[in-house]
């Protein structure tokens, strides 16, 4: 009986999910790149999941919840990488991911802006990341560039070698 249960609502929650976007999902190519850049460092990181559902003419039904993984992280020196991720700086141990999760989709003249939470060394705060989406005909390719005060995630120490003002270009293809 319990387990009838169990399969029933299981049932209804994966019928319920599927309901849940109407948009269509998008699949990450591993072609992707997360470039970060401020005075004294700059590389890549990586996705390691996302969850992305995009249709540029029902913006109510896009979603992104999108996160990379810290341990991703790639700077011209393999010391300064296993610096980044240690307690000074990300805490990856700690911290593994950092995570965007969309409120709210919005056109913004001939491009989008994203509203939503990013958490980042264990901090959430509110942002708004603006992109561009180009459809390919077997997905697209979401691209932007926007800016985040790493003092405001407590990542580093204020001040120092490091700026504070990180700049991050994003070009994230993706397939249906």
């Amino acid at each position: 009986m319990m387990k009838k249960m169990i399969k029933n609502v299981t049932v209804l929650l994966v019928i319920a999910t599927a309901f849940a976007f109407t948009a269509p999902a998008l699949r990450v190519s591993t072609k992707h790149s997360i470039k970060f850049s401020t005075f004294g460092v700059s590389g890549i990181f990586k996705i390691s999941k996302a969850n992305i559902a995009f249709d540029a003419q029902d913006l109510e039904a896009s979603r992104f919840d999108v996160a990379i993984d810290v341990n991703s992280i790639k700077t011209s020196f393999e010391l300064q990488d296993k610096h980044a991720k240690g307690e000074d700086w990300f805490e990856a141990d700690k911290f593994p991911y950092m995570r965007f999760v969309s409120k709210r989709v919005v056109k913004n003249g001939a491009s989008f802006q994203a509203i939503g939470d990013l958490n980042v060394h264990g901090i959430t705060k509110e942002v708004t990341l603006p992109f561009k989406y180009s459809p390919t005909a077997t997905g697209g390719v979401f691209e932007g560039e926007f800016t985040i005060n790493r003092i405001d995630f407590k990542i580093g120490k204020p001040g120092g070698m490091v700026g504070e003002d990180v700049k991050v270009n994003v070009s994230v293809p993706v397939v249906k």
